[in-house]
C-alpha cells in the first residue's frame, strides 16, 4: 500500500481527496500546515505528496522547495494542486522540483491518473 500525504487546508477539497484515494488502495495522511507538512515527511517519508499552494503559515512553493532541496527528500514525486492557474505560477512550480502541477478544479480521473504515474 503506497502512502500518499495530502497537504490542504481546504475542508471541501479534503472531503473529496480523502475518500478518492482509500478507494483507490492508498494509505493517506493529511496535514493543513506547510510547517507541519515537512516534519511528517521528515519523520516517515510518504511515497508521494498532494500539495496546495495557498496554506495558512507557508506555501506550497516553499515546501516544494525544501524538498527538493534536501538528498533525503528530493525524490518524493509532488504534485501541486492548486486554485493558482497562472502560466507564471505553473512555471514556478515545475521550476522548483513539483512532479507535476495539477489547477482546481481538478477531475478525479486526471488527479489519480496523475498520481498513479508517478508511484508506479
Amino acid at each position: 500500500m503506497k502512502n500518499l500525504l495530502i497537504v490542504e487546508d481546504s475542508f471541501v477539497d479534503l472531503n473529496n481527496f480523502i475518500p478518492l484515494f482509500l478507494r483507490k488502495g492508498f494509505n493517506v495522511l493529511i496535514t493543513r500546515s506547510g510547517t507541519e507538512a515537512l516534519k511528517i515527511i521528515e519523520n516517515s517519508p510518504p511515497d508521494i505528496i498532494l500539495l496546495d499552494v495557498i496554506l495558512p503559515d507557508i506555501s506550497g512553493f516553499n515546501v516544494c522547495q525544501q524538498l527538493k532541496k534536501k538528498a533525503a527528500t528530493k525524490k518524493i514525486p509532488v504534485v501541486i494542486c492548486s486554485i493558482r492557474k497562472s502560466e507564471i505560477e505553473q512555471f514556478w512550480g515545475l521550476k522548483i522540483g513539483a512532479n507535476a502541477y495539477l489547477t482546481k478544479p481538478v477531475g478525479q480521473e486526471n488527479l489519480v491518473s496523475t498520481i498513479d504515474r508517478l508511484v508506479a
